[in-house]
């Protein structure tokens, strides 16, 4: 049987009968952010499990038996799609039950073609936990207060942090960046932070060695002095451009977990803006 597309923000059961009366709702993520959004509005309602760890990437996931088991369980299977996870539905599908799929990434803007990090912005983080908050309400309206509830909480404090970050972004005297993975237009145009310069333009494809010295020679003329790179992949072309640039390497992570203080979606989001901040007002 083919999975069942959840639509905008409402959930479409069509013949699925789920009972939430005898136990907590199963909820089965992608990616582990959304592992952490759907725990802060399902709380002691929902067990959730999420299918990449952040020990791997949705780019290089690689299904195993325990994936199945839990796909077959789940009352709800929560994706980002736009591309990130073009694996989950041939999964569902090979199944045979019928299992809904709630897309928190549909009617997004996308900033890039082929670059779905849309989590990446707490405003989008706000779209998402509005479409889990209906889900979860319309699998089990007995609880909807309670999901509601805790979608209204932790909304406050994804605005609370951006408004926070937002502010500190904007004192900065210079605010320009070089990013090294193609992971963080989301997060900087949210926060205000100019992108000058990228060295890989597409996931995964290493600039040429001519790129590489464009990219050092336009560092050294535009006086920058960050280079982003993230920790989940090989750091020698960013340290070796930041090097020769005089500039500094700044780790950030896409995932929880890549950083000390990203364990849960706030604190990454806070760390990734703030290790920012630290290193452009440095002299």
């Amino acid at each position: 049987m083919k999975p069942i597309r959840v639509l905008g923000l409402a959930l479409l059961l069509l013949t699925l009968t789920t009972s939430c009366t005898a136990g907590k709702l199963k909820v089965v993520t992608s990616i582990n952010v959304l592992e952490d959004l759907a725990r802060q509005v399902g709380g002691e309602e929902v067990k959730v499990q999420s299918l990449v760890t952040g020990l791997e990437t949705p780019h290089t996931f690689e299904v195993r038996p325990s994936h199945m088991r839990a796909l077959a369980e789940a009352d709800l299977v929560v994706i980002l799609g736009q591309g990130l996870e073009p694996w989950v539905e041939d999964i569902i599908a090979g199944l045979g039950k019928e299992v809904p799929i709630l897309e928190v990434g549909q009617g997004l803007e996308v900033l890039e073609e082929d670059n779905p990090h849309l989590w990446l912005s707490l405003g989008n983080a706000l779209v998402m936990i509005r479409a889990i908050s209906r889900a979860l309400q319309d699998l089990c309206p007995s609880r909807a207060d309670y999901f509601a509830a805790n979608e209204q909480s932790y909304s406050k404090k994804l605005q609370d942090l951006q408004t926070d970050l937002k502010m500190k972004a904007a004192d900065l005297s210079d605010n320009r960046v070089v990013s090294y993975p193609a992971s963080y237009p989301y997060l900087l145009q949210e926060m205000g932070f100019v992108e000058a310069a990228r060295g890989e333009l597409h996931h995964g494809q290493e600039p040429s060695a001519k790129g590489i010295m464009g990219l050092v020679n336009f560092m050294r003329k535009e006086q920058i002095k960050v280079i982003i790179a993230e920790k989940q992949f090989s750091d020698r072309l960013p340290r070796l451009i930041a090097a020769e640039a005089g500039a500094q390497v700044v780790y950030l992570t896409p995932l929880l977990g890549g950083l000390p203080g990203s364990d849960d979606y706030l604190g990454m989001m806070r760390t990734n803006v703030e290790s920012l901040l630290e290193a452009l007002k440095l002299p």
